[in-house]
């Protein structure tokens, strides 16, 4: 297994990956090829490939404070449990070491929390999450 910045051609596979209740957005749409490509920037979107089939991503984004979100972290349904999500996960924090970067943020859902904190992740205060769709696509 090796873990490189994803590509253009990852992006139909990275998709599919995330259309999972979790990644929903509120008006019942998941994240699309269209989204994707606006994260594919080096080193803050990379694919777990396994003998050419993309078997998981991270996608992250810079923000101002020397910190960064981690939008989306996921794994093929049948490699769950093999550490793919903590290779990923690893190979990110050291990618923003470089980077000088101070901070890592990220929101999860209840289900997931333990992977987090198994990987030295500090629970925030609890939050609520709100959004509001501003413009909707035409077709």
């Amino acid at each position: 297994m090796i873990i490189r910045d994803a590509n253009e051609k990852d992006l139909q596979v990275c998709e599919r990956l995330l259309h999972l209740p979790e990644f929903k957005f509120p008006n019942g749409e998941f994240p699309s090829v269209d989204n994707l490509e606006d994260f594919l920037e080096k080193d803050y979107f990379l694919v777990a490939e396994d003998e050419e089939r993309i078997i998981g991503c991270i996608i992250g984004e810079p923000l101002k404070v020397k910190s960064v979100l981690i939008w989306y972290l996921v794994i093929d349904q049948e490699r769950r449990g093999e550490g793919i999500g903590k290779k990923l996960l690893q190979n990110f924090e050291k990618k923003m070491r470089r980077k000088n970067l101070e901070w890592l943020y990220l929101q999860t859902q209840a289900a997931t929390s333990g992977f987090y904190a198994k990987n030295n992740y500090q629970k925030g205060q609890q939050l609520q999450e709100f959004s509001k769709q501003l413009k909707r696509k035409t077709k």
